[in-house]
Order: structure tokens, then C-alpha cells, then sequence
């Protein structure tokens, strides 16, 4: 019986090597739209070295210069950019009448790709968005986190809760809220969040033990090796998830939330640092073209 299927009409390669980056490499959506929000993506990297991060693998389908230059200081600094040169066509903005080929820039592609290119290098690897993060509530980092869950297993699923950027700033006064607003580090800025939280796998993002998987969706593992799905309860750790729905008078219920001010200092201190070596290098967000 012959398959009905056609030969592939393009393909994307699949790295896979050996060397060590360290216990966490985070991996993220590709870049697209000519992204530049480089204020963004600095308090992103920051964040994350302080939850234990010591990879990043940035994916670039279309970055904006500011944003070019900060991935170029963090290069150094265990910050991996590949380039993404899809042969079809995909998402526009403004909206063009073309179909597009493919889901969102090949997302799916690129966290297969991250997964295959860092299994052997790091024990466990972090799925996320650039406006993601996964925040222990009890300990400081992910070291001490894993030091408290299972073993063995081949991901750790973490749910989802959105922090409104459009509701107002926090009313709570802190030694570096102006720098904070000058850099519009928004972790520290937006400490309300809506009251829900999203069942597993909705909206969920995950760590995994790289050997233990074998393919990926974008909010679940789809197969595995060994060791199934472990479902971190959201009292010991949380996905905050920062989003702007452009409805500031929304009457979502709320609920204040002040764990991010446990990582204030260091994030404030490492923020201003690298910014101090930016100088010329534009916040963003830069206008579209």
C-alpha cells in the first residue's frame, strides 16, 4: 500500500550535540515582527539567570537592530541566537490576503529543534515566552524547586495565570520604582493578577529532562521516552504570565500578587548594570516597518 502523501517540499534540520550548558537551558518562542522590545528581553534574560538559568536559545525570524545588540553583549554571556529561514509564508502584520503555511513563524519546529539541540547539554530544559515565567513560591530558584519534586520523570508542567499589564502599576512603594519605570521592568511594575488559574495544559508551559522526551507540543510533551508528566501544584510553583489585553476597566477578579518583590534587588541591580552598558542602545518598543 503506497502512501498518499507527497515528498516534503521543504525541511528544517535538527541539531544535536554534545557539551554542557549548564543544569537549565531556556528556550524560547522565535523572534518575529521585527521584535524590539529590547527592555523586554533584558529583564527576560535577567530574570531567568536569577531562577538558575545559565543558557538562553533565542530563535530570530525578524529582530529590529536594539534588539540585535542586546543579544550581541549577551552572547558571551551564554546567549545562543539561531537564525530562522522559513521557506514559506507566514504570519504578516498588518494582516496581508496570503495564506499562511505554517502555525506562528514554525514555533513548533523551534522548541524541537531547542529540545534535540540541548540534549545532551543540559538536564533540564525550559519552555517558555519571552512574557512567561516560572516562579517557584516557596524556594528561590529552580535548583532548590527540583530539589523538592519527584524524579525521574520526563516533564514538569507548570499553570498558567495572567499579570494584566493593562491594570494599573503597583501602589506599593520601593527603594527603585523610578528605575523600575525607567526601564520598564514589568515584573516588578504589575503585581495583579487575575484571580484564575488555568487548568493543566491550558496555557501551561513546562521543564523537561531532555532524555526523557521525545517530541513536543507547545503546552504539553506529546510523547516521551521514560518518566510521563509530573503537575507542579501552583502553591509550589506558578507561571506568571504577562499580558496586555488592552482592557484596563476589565472586571476580571483579581488578586495581589507580591512574590516577584522576593527578587527585587538582584533584578533591579542586574537590570541597571546591563543597562549601563546599553547606553546607546534604544528600550524600544521601535515602530514597526
Amino acid at each position: 500500500m503506497t502512501s498518499e502523501c507527497g515528498k516534503p517540499t521543504s525541511s528544517i534540520s535538527v541539531a544535536g550535540t554534545e557539551g554542557d550548558n549548564g543544569n537549565f537551558t531556556v528556550c524560547v518562542t522565535p523572534l518575529n515582527f521585527n521584535y524590539s522590545k529590547a527592555y523586554e528581553l533584558v529583564e527576560m534574560i535577567e530574570m531567568n539567570k536569577l531562577l538558575g538559568a545559565s543558557h538562553f536559545v533565542f530563535y530570530s525570524y525578524s529582530i529590529n537592530k536594539n534588539v540585535h545588540q542586546v543579544l550581541e553583549y549577551y552572547q558571551d554571556k551564554g546567549v545562543e541566537l539561531v537564525p530562522w529561514n522559513l521557506p514559506m509564508n507566514v504570519d504578516t502584520w498588518p494582516k496581508k490576503n496570503i495564506p499562511v503555511e505554517i502555525h506562528y513563524f514554525g514555533q513548533l519546529g523551534a522548541l524541537n529543534d531547542c529540545l534535540y539541540r540541548n540534549r545532551y547539554k543540559s538536564p533540564y530544559v525550559v519552555f517558555q515566552d519571552l512574557d512567561e515565567f516560572i516562579i517557584p513560591r516557596k524556594v528561590s530558584n529552580w535548583t532548590a524547586l527540583f530539589s523538592t519534586l519527584p524524579k525521574n520523570k520526563g516533564s514538569y508542567m507548570f499553570r498558567n495565570t495572567f499579570f494584566r499589564k493593562d491594570w494599573p502599576d503597583t501602589d506599593k512603594n520601593f527603594t527603585g520604582k523610578d528605575e523600575a519605570k525607567k526601564y520598564k521592568i514589568i515584573t516588578l511594575l504589575k503585581q495583579w493578577r487575575e484571580s484564575k488559574i488555568f487548568p493543566r495544559k491550558h496555557r501551561s508551559k513546562y521543564i523537561v529532562v531532555p532524555k526523557n522526551v521525545e517530541a513536543l507540543g507547545i503546552h504539553s510533551v506529546n510523547r516521551f521516552r521514560a518518566g510521563g508528566e509530573h503537575f507542579v501544584e501552583p502553591d509550589v510553583a506558578l507561571m506568571h504570565h504577562y499580558r496586555d489585553w488592552e482592557n484596563p476597566t476589565d472586571k476580571q477578579a483579581r488578586a495581589k500578587d507580591e512574590r516577584i518583590m522576593a527578587f527585587k534587588d538582584e533584578l533591579l541591580n542586574n537590570v541597571l548594570k546591563t543597562w549601563g552598558k546599553l547606553k546607546d542602545v534604544p528600550l524600544g518598543p521601535l515602530p514597526f516597518s
